[in-house]
């Protein structure tokens, strides 16, 4: 995986603004995977994850009385180099100012392969080139 981090800083904001991105690429092929690849053929996995995004973002401000979310309806997660694979999770960020004002940075949510289930493809390339060690 790798990172490519960015600031742009227009001539009179407040502030600069921060993006990042995720490249995940098989070491042996050199091939480029995105979100897409880790799922089944026929799957609705976008669905999915922003069903447990939004439960999450729920939870939260549900926990604190507050959030810093701007609303639970985020819309439907978008093919984007914006997720990282983890040994037992799948992470979904989002940009600044995305879903969240400018001072919570990336927001963050970790997804247990357990909540993927029958959705992800674990003979396919990709969940092979990132399979977990044993």
């Amino acid at each position: 995986i790798i990172t490519k981090y960015g600031y742009y800083y227009p001539i009179g904001a407040a502030h600069g603004q921060p993006s990042m991105e995720d490249y995940h690429i098989d070491l042996k092929t050199g091939k480029l995977y995105s979100l897409k690849d880790l799922f089944k053929k026929g799957v609705n996995y976008k669905d999915r994850l922003t069903n447990i995004v939004r439960s999450r973002i729920a939870e939260m401000s549900e926990e604190t009385g507050d959030t810093m979310f701007y609303d639970d309806d985020i819309g439907q997660i978008n093919i984007s180099n914006n997720f990282v694979i983890k040994k037992d999770a799948l992470v979904i960020y989002f940009q600044p100012y995305e879903i969240a004002p400018y001072a919570v940075g990336f927001p963050e949510f970790s997804i247990s392969f357990d909540l993927l289930d029958g959705l992800i493809d674990t003979q396919g390339e990709f969940w092979k080139a990132f399979e977990r060690s044993k």
